[in-house]
């Protein structure tokens, strides 16, 4: 394995942020919002400080959290210097520490996270370690050091408020863990036959979140109700009503190399489309069917229901081709018939013809029409079949 290897640190952050999608699933309070790597790994706000800041420590491999644990004093350090830089912290805030270690037996991280101790004896303990840490150290600019150091030169008053507020919940669940109990919150909300595809989609808008708060130069809040609309909007879409607009640009750039629009682009042709009105026409067939294909591959839709709606906008079709043709005869002219055929588009285009009751996208009926058209089954021009 290559030295560079940073495959560890990178579940880290994932971890980071499972953890932070878990904690607000678990709120009892809806109008707490989360941040993250702005106040801390993780912070709960109501306001503009936090009130709840998190430290999120992930090891691949079981371990424990002793005396020395580099896990602690880094973290002990980190809530120093934002107590230095808001002293209201220590007032208003509570500190944890999240790690997927255990605890070590009659250690002083025991005694902090049972308060079976008094602070002053915590704090004694913790300036002997701190101490007998400093002079073991190699150097005094190691990290280590300055770690050690720091805790050393703050007011113990600073430092025993810090121990008061400080909680910490081992034993944390893995990665794969956290993802199972994201996955069993989110059965609360929808139907089994559902739930992956909300789990899913879900992921997805939280990670475009965390892309959304990194990317920031000022803190971005996400709050419990934020949450909870997504996975109401996800979970409409998915109802036997409707159904979800959600294909990427990824699927549609599939659909878009491998189908043949030849036919399609003469019946608009025939009836003097311009390029504009082709490539729209374009856009919404190959929209529309790289999502019908995901409905069908997610099982959301069945091969029968396309069927039927197919049929439906072929029974429209001919209502509209027959009425927009029925002065069309022998002695009509091809420009007659070129105008009919754009009254018959433009009709159908127009159209609201959702696949189920409570679907409100257009694309899908309009790309479907033009699928149709594509397969010859329905056309514009009175003579298309003759012409293509």
């Amino acid at each position: 394995m290559s030295n560079h290897d940073a495959s560890k640190q990178g579940l880290g952050y994932i971890y980071q942020s499972q953890c932070a999608l878990y904690l607000l699933l678990s709120s009892e309070d809806s109008d707490v919002n989360i941040c993250l790597e702005k106040f801390d790994d993780i912070s709960f706000h109501k306001g503009k400080d936090p009130y709840l800041q998190l430290q999120v420590k992930y090891h691949s491999s079981n371990g424990e959290i002793t005396n020395t644990s580099t896990d602690f004093w880094r973290t002990i350090k980190a809530w120093i210097d934002n107590i230095q830089v808001n002293p209201n912290l220590l007032q208003n805030t509570f500190f944890c520490i999240i790690t997927t270690n255990t605890i070590a037996k009659d250690s002083i991280i025991e005694e902090i996270q049972n308060q079976t101790a008094s602070i002053d004896n915590i704090y004694s303990n913790l300036v002997t370690i701190a101490q007998n840490g400093k002079s073991n150290c190699d150097s005094d600019s190691s990290i280590t050091y300055k770690r050690y150091d720091s805790f050393l030169n703050v007011h113990p008053d600073i430092i025993k408020k810090l121990i008061q507020s400080i909680k910490i919940l081992p034993d944390f669940p893995n990665p794969t863990s956290i993802n199972n109990k994201i996955f069993n919150k989110l059965q609360l909300f929808t139907s089994k036959q559902t739930i992956q595809i909300v789990y899913d989609r879900l992921l997805g808008w939280w990670y475009r979140k965390i892309v959304e708060c990194l990317s920031s130069i000022e803190p971005v809040l996400v709050s419990f109700d934020e949450l909870r609309r997504e996975i109401c909007n996800i979970t409409s879409e998915l109802r036997d009503d409707n159904l979800p607009i959600d294909v990427t640009d990824k699927e549609v750039e599939c659909i878009e190399k491998s189908e043949d629009v030849n036919i399609l682009t003469k019946q608009l042709k025939i009836i003097n489309s311009k390029q504009a009105r082709i490539n729209n026409a374009l856009k919404n067939y190959y929209k529309t069917y790289a999502q019908r294909s995901k409905w069908l591959r997610e099982n959301l839709v069945t091969p029968e229901e396309i069927d039927q709606y197919d049929k439906r906008l072929i029974d429209e079709w001919d209502f509209q081709f027959c009425e927009k043709t029925n002065d069309i005869d022998e002695n009509s002219t091809n420009d007659d018939k070129i105008n009919a055929g754009n009254k018959i588009f433009t009709e159908l285009m127009n159209q609201d013809n959702p696949i189920r009751k409570n679907f409100t996208d257009k694309t899908i009926s309009r790309g479907s029409f033009n699928g149709l058209a594509n397969e010859k089954t329905i056309g514009w021009h009175p003579d298309y079949l003759d012409l293509i």
